[in-house]
């Protein structure tokens, strides 16, 4: 005698497998660790959840989804590259800090350096550096502080670019993984 089950996901929707087995060749789904539902004649076992966030069913097995993974790796990149831009940097007089709100101040600065120069005006600036010490900056060097930020973020953003072609030419799942979203970065 012959005996068919067919095994699906939980919500009962999914078909996962259609299982044959006369008595010689096996025991029942039951007897194996599957959940049973007699009335449908239904089973199903989980050994793990999927996680469909990354992964795919291909009607046989879940694998890797790799455009999902691709971008959650490219999120984790981008979080990582937002971070770094924002960490600070250094410049010929210190280390500075490079939040959003310092940038505007820091081209602010610059502007007004700029303007100084180009009106033959002396320039000098008291700049609160990363370690909230007070560093005196004249036109040449507020100048230079903007562009080592500029340098900075450009660096950043060089290196997030670098990581985003690695996941592009990603063939598996290994490689995806491979993409360090923490290392790379500029001081």
């Amino acid at each position: 005698m012959v005996q068919a089950w067919t095994i699906t996901s939980l919500d009962g929707v999914t078909v996962l497998a259609t299982a044959f087995h006369t008595p010689s060749e096996g025991s029942h789904p039951k007897d194996n660790g599957w959940a049973w539902d007699a009335a449908t004649q239904k089973a199903w076992r989980i050994e793990r959840m999927p996680d469909v966030t990354r992964e795919r069913w291909t009607g046989t097995v879940w694998e890797p989804d790799l455009d999902a993974l691709r971008a959650l790796r490219w999120t984790e990149v981008k979080l990582a590259r937002d971070g770094a831009e924002i960490g600070g940097c250094d410049t010929p007089l210190g280390r500075i800090d490079t939040t959003e709100a310092s940038q505007v101040k820091i081209a602010g600065a610059v502007q007004m350096a700029m303007l100084a120069q180009v009106a033959g005006q002396p320039f000098s600036i008291g700049w609160t550096m990363q370690d909230n010490t007070t560093v005196d900056h004249d036109d040449a060097a507020m100048i230079g502080m903007g562009l080592a930020v500029g340098e900075h973020v450009l660096a950043c953003h060089e290196v997030s670019r670098a990581k985003r072609a690695q996941l592009e030419a990603a063939m598996d799942a290994a490689a995806i993984a491979a993409v360090d979203p923490a290392s790379g970065w500029p001081a």
